[in-house]
This record gives C-alpha cells, structure tokens and sequence, in this order.
C-alpha cells in the first residue's frame, strides 16, 4: 500500500494504543504496516552533550538519538534543544519525538524507480551517423536501496530494447551517483557504473567512472546499494 493510501487517523490509533497499554514499546503487524512504538532513550546522546556540542541536524545527531544510522533516512523529529551561539549545534536537549519510516509498496517502488527513456533518445539525436558513438547518463541515486534496484532493472530492459535509429550507438553508460554525510565521514559519494553494449563490439573503456577514478578509489563488482562491503 502506498503511503497516500494509508489512513489519516493510522498512526494516531496505533500511539493511542501504545499509551493506554502502559508498555515500554509496542509491536504491531498488519495488512497496512508493520512498526514498534517505544520510549526513546536519550541517555547517548545527553551523554554526548557533556562533552562538546552536536550539529543539529546531523547524522551523528540522529545516530546517538534513533540508536543507529540509515543512508537517506525518513524521518520526522520534534524535539527541544537549547541552541548555541551558532545556531546549527546544540549544547542541551531534554525532549524528543520521533517517527522513522520506510515504503517498501511495490507500486510506490516502480514509480519512483528512473526510467533513462527520454534522456537516450535525446542524447542519441545527437549522434552522428557516422562516427561510432558513446551515451554517458549521470543521476543521482538518493531514493532508497529497493528503488535503485527496480531502476537498475528498467534500465537494463529499456537499453534492450533501444532502437538506435540512424546512429551508431555503440554502448550506454549509467552513472548512479550517491552523496552522503555519515556519522563517521564528514562527505562521502559512491558511484555505481553501469554500461550496456548496443552492439557486438569490445568494452571500450577500461573504467567508466566518471568522479571515482580507477587507481584511488575503492570499487568492487556490482552495485552500492547491494549493502556489500568493499
């Protein structure tokens, strides 16, 4: 089920739920979702706080409040904290509500899954008829592991079925971009490459990254969002 099909008021009954049982968590297991609803300990990151100041928000900020960190988290907070001189950390907090979630519903899955179909044919009109020809397409990859992957498998299925028309397309490359800031890096970005031959030819490149060069970065077979370590 998709999130814009979920009742108002269903989440509001399970909170409700979780208050009147007088239970520290809640677990629940249904045909809309399944989910926990519990106290939240904020000892780390009050513990944390005695020792120097944290930028708010922040992964590190969330890792010491939610228990863990998730690349391209959804979350919603409400807490009260007491700012420093600089606005963007904060030296106290004393109160915090969160709601953490994830979409794992099939339709909402292939719709934000990209299609490369519009890119290609445009990128392909630009193709001389007669020089062998190269497509590079760069995007970033923020939406989430399941999403990525459904997007890796509509790209495979488009590019099988491309008609080249007049040019000479030989291979297409596909470049998932993933930027992100860690509880343990201050910036990070990982590339996925991913190139299709059009026709029977050889690989061209030795490497098709195009920010990750080949002799300095860490890279591996197959995609970053396969949860792999390097």
């Amino acid at each position: 089920m998709e999130l814009k099909d979920v009742p108002d008021l269903y989440l509001l009954h399970r909170t409700k739920q979780f208050v009147k049982s007088g239970m520290p968590s809640l677990l629940w297991d249904d045909d809309i979702a399944s989910g926990v609803i519990g106290d939240l300990d904020l000892t780390p990151i009050q513990e944390s706080l005695k020792t120097g100041y944290l930028l708010h928000p922040g992964p590190v900020f969330n890792k010491l409040l939610t228990g863990s960190y998730r690349r391209y988290d959804s979350m919603i907070e409400v807490t009260r904290v007491k700012h420093t001189t600089n606005p963007h950390f904060i030296d106290n907090l004393d109160l915090a509500v969160i709601a953490r979630w994830s979409s794992l519903s099939e339709a909402a899955i292939d719709k934000k899954a990209r299609d490369i179909r519009a890119k290609l044919v445009e990128a392909n009109k630009q193709l001389p008829p007669d020089i062998p020809g190269v497509i590079h397409i760069g995007f970033e990859a923020l939406s989430g592991d399941e999403v990525e992957q459904r997007g890796y498998e509509k790209i495979i299925d488009r590019v099988r079925h491309f008609d080249r028309a007049g040019s000479r397309l030989e291979f297409i490359y596909c470049h998932y971009f993933a930027p992100e800031t860690s509880p343990e890096e201050t910036w990070a970005i990982d590339e996925t490459a991913q190139w299709i031959g059009v026709r029977e030819t050889d690989h061209p490149l030795p490497s098709g990254m195009l920010l990750l060069p080949e002799k300095e970065g860490s890279s591996r077979p197959g995609v970053h969002w396969d949860g792999l370590a390097l």
